[in-house]
């Protein structure tokens, strides 16, 4: 199989799913880099270790749905964690992004000739977690 078909996926904020979303992002992992080069490296090149890793971001955008906005913006002015659970449709099992969130940016726009929009960016704090269901 070359790839998956993504409609289907969908986010749960709090156990709380958001409807309406044209497109959810995983939790993009990335790590520090520690120089530890020292005087004796002979062939003059840079050497690394890992340092810490970060958990990354989950962005989500859709149409407005007051209902569910309201979920997200309760969350967005509080200093909570919540759950994110981000499900992938796949066959032949389902799989899923699991992390502790908080709602670090949230924005919105009503355009004069389109449709009312948002945005969310989700702060993983600690490991998230990919599994299969």
């Amino acid at each position: 199989m070359a790839g998956v078909f993504s409609n289907g996926a969908n986010f749960a904020l709090g156990g709380t799913t958001v409807s309406e979303l044209t497109s959810i992002s995983f939790p993009g992992i990335s790590a520090d880099s520690i120089d530890v080069t020292t005087h004796n490296n002979s062939d003059k090149f840079r050497e690394f270790i890992k340092g810490l890793s970060d958990g990354g971001e989950i962005t989500i955008e859709g149409n407005m749905d007051y209902t569910d906005y309201d979920t997200v913006y309760a969350s967005a002015i509080t200093t909570s964690l919540y759950s994110a659970t981000v499900t992938l449709p796949t066959s032949p099992s389902e799989s899923q992004f699991l992390a502790n969130v908080f709602v670090s940016g949230l924005e919105g726009d009503a355009p004069v000739d389109d449709k009312i929009n948002f945005s969310a960016t989700l702060k993983v704090t600690g490991k998230p977690v990919f599994q299969k269901i």
